[in-house]
């Protein structure tokens, strides 16, 4: 039995901590459920709780709805960045690096999100590529210059 004033505060609550951290409700798919029912048992890491005032199917804790609203997906949290270079966010479990302009990525260019883990290590850099000498001349190195012209 819910007082007025209880309930809409309970339902407040319930909403701001399933809201997530993209600011999406963790809804999965549309199945309404019931209290203590199994509907949401067909979705890993969900669970029967309020959401936009109906029972439904909601991501647990640590977890966020996948793009398609399908499944929960592990939350890996931010993703780890590449000096000089950018990540490809498609997709929740997995991100792709590229280098910026004038550099050439050395190692693996994905990483994974690891269930209850977190990222993969980047083993992977942004390097210059290597210098070629000019026709006649020499590359030094140290300075970066091309000797000989």
């Amino acid at each position: 039995m819910f007082v007025h004033g209880k309930s809409v505060l309970a339902t407040l609550c319930v909403l701001l901590i399933h809201l997530g951290k993209f600011g999406v409700n963790a809804e999965v798919g549309s199945t309404v459920c019931t209290d203590g029912g199994t509907e949401c048992d067909a979705h890993a890491n969900t669970a029967c709780d309020v959401a936009g005032g109906s029972l439904v199917c909601i991501c647990n804790v640590g977890y966020v709805a996948a793009t398609d609203k399908l499944a929960c997906t592990y939350d890996c949290g931010t993703v780890p960045t590449l000096a000089d270079g950018s990540a490809d966010t498609t997709s929740l479990m997995a991100v792709t690096y590229t280098c910026n302009a004038g550099f050439e990525l050395v190692g693996t260019d994905t990483i994974n999100c690891v269930d209850g883990i977190g990222w993969e290590t980047i083993i992977a850099t942004c390097q210059c590529p290597v210098l070629t000498a000019p026709t006649g001349g020499t590359v030094n190195a140290d300075t970066g210059t091309n000797v000989g012209w």
